[in-house]
């Protein structure tokens, strides 16, 4: 197993967006834009789930048995992060790609390479820590994440403390953190992001671990309420 080639990128390049705290104002807009955004596009991946028929492979799903999602292409829509223990509104949208074209939107860009939702690996997102990812430095052990997709909901939890690595550690986003030749075993989820807020001298990391999935039409998990109209 390898560390995907864009990782060493990102993690040397991944920026903050912003520097100082006087802009502190402008960072909460754009949080607050990107928490708009994210609220959209749930709303129209809820609105398009269908009952399943009969023989379908979601007839009679499985939490365990999560079904895997189509590679989407450079900046393109993958599906929402929802974040309950952050905000009840904590929502944003996941898009391929980690270049800054796709973070400064913002949304939280997923490391091409990496395992997709409720994949065996490592499903390995970045986003800067004054916008797209702003507060994730607040999650503990047990705090629950969930990533919704037009497949329906893949929810993790968060294993570990988070922790702090230099820009070069690309190793966090390994199909197994930390040890990039051992072949993965579990599903992970890696949120990479800036440390501290203002400025991007490190990176501040967060692993979770899959815990179930469920399709759009069965309805959400029960620590997430959806946007309503």
């Amino acid at each position: 197993m390898r560390v995907p080639a864009a990782a060493g990128v990102l993690l040397l390049a991944l920026g903050c967006g912003l520097l100082a705290q006087p802009l502190l104002d402008v960072s909460g807009a754009a949080a607050g834009a990107a928490g708009e955004k994210g609220i959209a596009e749930s709303r129209s991946l809820t609105e398009s789930a269908d009952a399943p028929r009969a023989g379908s492979r979601h007839a009679g799903w499985d939490p365990a048995a999560a079904p895997g999602t189509d590679p989407s292409a450079y900046g393109d829509g993958i599906g929402v992060l929802h974040i309950p223990a952050l905000d009840g509104d904590y929502r944003r949208v996941i898009a391929e790609g980690v270049g800054l074209d796709v973070l400064d939107r913002p949304e939280v860009g997923h490391f091409p390479g990496t395992a997709g939702p409720g994949e065996v690996g490592n499903f390995s997102l970045a986003g800067h820590r004054s916008t797209a990812l702003r507060d994730v430095d607040d999650l503990g052990p047990g705090d629950r994440i969930h990533v919704q997709t037009a497949e329906g909901f893949y929810t993790y939890e968060v294993r570990n403390p988070h922790y702090v690595v230099e820009p070069t550690a690309v190793d966090v986003v390994a199909p197994v953190p930390g040890a990039p030749a051992v072949a993965p075993t579990e599903r992970l989820l890696t949120l990479v992001t800036c440390f501290g807020a203002w400025n991007d001298a490190d990176r501040l990391i967060v692993h979770a671990v899959f815990v179930e999935w469920r399709p759009l039409w069965a309805g959400p998990p029960t620590d997430l309420t959806l946007p309503s109209r």
